[in-house]
């Protein structure tokens, strides 16, 4: 039940309480007072209409209607804000529409406002509007709202249905017209596969080429290595003939330290005549075989030369050979087991 209404800043009230009888309720005065603008206030916080911002007072930003209705307190500001609230719980963001809390609490509609220019309540309607009405008064509308639904749908279902039905005739003709697709279809198939066998062949010579290459230089690196070998042996040889020369070089050493003792007895006076004969006979046989082994300690000493010259250059070359194979055999070039 109605209890108090409250207006600020509406229309011509700037501010009005109206304290309602629980019975009949009555509003009379002259014309142009607001009588209509009390009507008006009521069903904006009632079923939030009118809309608009026109009905705020002149010289005012902000209109409120309070509302006491059993023992609830519902307030509606337009203006500034654009709330409602129900209890001092505000609401925002409604719409067009009342919020649910607060329509259950008032239970009112459209339909329960008469406004003074309106026609006679429902002797103007139409038939079908009245039972409109009443359905929505006694909340038969969601029969009508539900065979409307219905009915959309149906209309809707139906014209999907006759373009899917158009759509299909049309991909069955163009089906027929694209006939040679199929065949376009084998022909891409085989396409693909050929630049797969293409692809394919391409890495297969990628690879081959790189084998090629790879064998190219190992045969290189091998040829390199059969002649660092065939050099390495040239090499022994020419020092195992060096120790042979040198071991030579120090038994004619020895030879000729026996000759400079020899020398030395001969440089002693002789005893006698003979013995000076024989032993000049002998300082020559011996100057010749000193002459042959100076001959022989220079060639030893060049031997010598060379023997430490070819280990250097031995040595030198094993270093490659290692460095060059590290774990290959230096002939056949395989890896080495371990």
């Amino acid at each position: 039940m109605l209890k108090k209404l409250t207006i600020r800043n509406f229309q011509t009230h700037k501010k009005l309480t109206i304290d309602f009888d629980p019975h009949i309720n009555m509003i009379t005065g002259s014309t142009d007072i607001g009588k209509s603008s009390i009507i008006r206030a009521l069903s904006l916080v009632t079923i939030n209409s009118p809309r608009g911002r026109s009905f705020i007072r002149n010289g005012t930003k902000e209109t409120s209607i309070t509302l006491q209705i059993d023992n609830h307190k519902i307030k509606r500001k337009r203006g500034v804000e654009n709330t409602y609230e129900l209890d001092g719980k505000k609401y925002v963001a409604f719409g067009k529409d009342v919020p649910e809390d607060i329509r259950n609490v008032l239970h009112i509609e459209k339909e329960n406002f008469q406004n003074q220019h309106d026609p006679p309540f429902w002797f103007s309607k139409s038939a079908g509007e009245v039972s409109r009405q009443l359905n929505r008064i006694i909340n038969l509308d969601v029969i009508d709202s539900t065979m409307s639904n219905i009915s959309s749908v149906v209309r809707n279902a139906q014209a999907s249905l006759s373009t899917t039905e158009t759509r299909l005739a049309k991909s069955k003709e163009d089906k027929k017209q694209l006939f040679f697709v199929v065949r376009m279809n084998e022909d891409l198939q085989k396409v693909i596969s050929l630049e797969e066998t293409k692809e394919k062949t391409r890495f297969d010579y990628a690879l081959l080429d790189d084998l090629t290459r790879t064998y190219t230089q190992l045969h290189i690196k091998r040829e390199t290595l059969l002649h660092l070998n065939q050099t390495g042996l040239s090499t022994l040889s020419k020092r195992d003939k060096t120790n042979q020369t040198h071991d030579q070089m120090w038994k004619l050493k020895d030879l000729l330290e026996k000759i400079k003792q020899y020398t030395s007895i001969i440089n002693k006076k002789p005893k006698s005549l003979k013995h000076l004969q024989f032993m000049q006979t002998s300082i020559k046989e011996n100057q010749k075989i000193i002459d042959t082994l100076c001959t022989i300690i220079s060639r030893m000493e060049n031997g010598i030369k060379r023997k430490q010259e070819a280990k250097n250059i031995m040595d030198i070359l094993s270093e490659k050979l290692k460095k060059t194979m590290k774990e290959r055999c230096p002939i056949c070039g395989r890896k080495r087991k371990s």
